[in-house]
Order: C-alpha cells, then structure tokens, then sequence
C-alpha cells in the first residue's frame, strides 16, 4: 500500500507540474472520425496526464494527510486513479480496471481497437463500446489533444 501512495503522490507531482496542452479536442470532434478509421487511430494526451493502478483505495489516506486528519487504512480496491488538471486545478479521479486499462493503452500510443482489447470484455461490441466511453471521458475532461488516423504507406494502412 505505501508503494502506491507513493506512486500517487508522485503523478500528482508530475501532473502540477507537467506543461499545458494549447489546444485540446471536443467530445463532439470525436463524431468526424470516419467509421472506417476508428479501429487504425490514434489519440495524443495532454502531458499533464497520469493513470495510476492500485490495489487499495489510497487516495482517502492523501486527503486525510492534506487536511491533518489520522487516515484510516485503505480499503482493498482494484482500479486506478486517474491523475490530471482540470481547468487549471489538480484533480484524482478513481476508474474501474476496464475503462484504466483502455485509457492507459491510448494514452501509450495503442491503435484504438489495440487499447479496447486492453480490458476484459464479453465480446467485441463491448470493448468498442467500453473504448468510447473512456475516449469521451477524456475528451470531456479536456485531456485528448487530437486524433492521428492511419497514414497510408507504399499502399498499405
């Protein structure tokens, strides 16, 4: 546990201090994305962005240290924190494993479909349906810069 409040502390960090993004992408920009390149795009993040996993829910303990309150122990959770700046103030924000490990799989640069496959679904309607739904959590938040669809080279995608 003191490893990933430690971990958590240190994306904070990272997020304070980590530059802004000059412009960010709209959920609504998300519906120009041509059916056909949603499996092969990419998304690009803001820097100031971090995902952090866990296996307890430390994020209780940071707040009771912040306001000099004796923390409880953290309770057995497994999902992530979510680590970035929201109109300039830093936010934490928990996430199921699901929607983490879709976001942490874009965030690295995963192909769309790529990152969908990240988390453990039923079928494939429902990785594409888990995919969008963190993709228009991001985007709400202002955290997606642009899209880089497929570039087609020597005839090939």
């Amino acid at each position: 546990m003191l490893a990933e409040l430690v971990a958590l502390e240190q994306a904070q960090i990272e997020v304070a201090n980590a530059p802004d993004a000059a412009t960010t992408l709209a959920p609504e920009a998300l519906a120009a994305i041509a059916p056909e390149q949603w499996d092969v795009a990419r998304f690009a993040f803001v820097p100031a962005l971090r995902i952090v996993a866990v296996t307890h829910d430390v994020l209780p303990v940071v707040a009771a240290v912040q306001s000099g309150e004796d923390p409880e122990r953290p309770a057995a959770w497994g999902g992530a924190y979510l680590v970035h700046r929201a109109h300039g103030a830093l936010a934490t924000e928990r996430l199921g494993p699901g929607e983490a490990a879709v976001l942490a799989a874009l965030a690295a640069g995963r192909r769309f479909a790529e990152a969908c496959d990240a988390a453990e679904s039923d079928g494939e309607a429902e990785r594409a349906t888990r995919g969008v739904r963190a993709l228009l959590f991001a985007a709400a938040r202002g955290l997606v810069v642009r899209v880089e669809p497929a570039r087609r080279v020597r005839g090939r995608i």
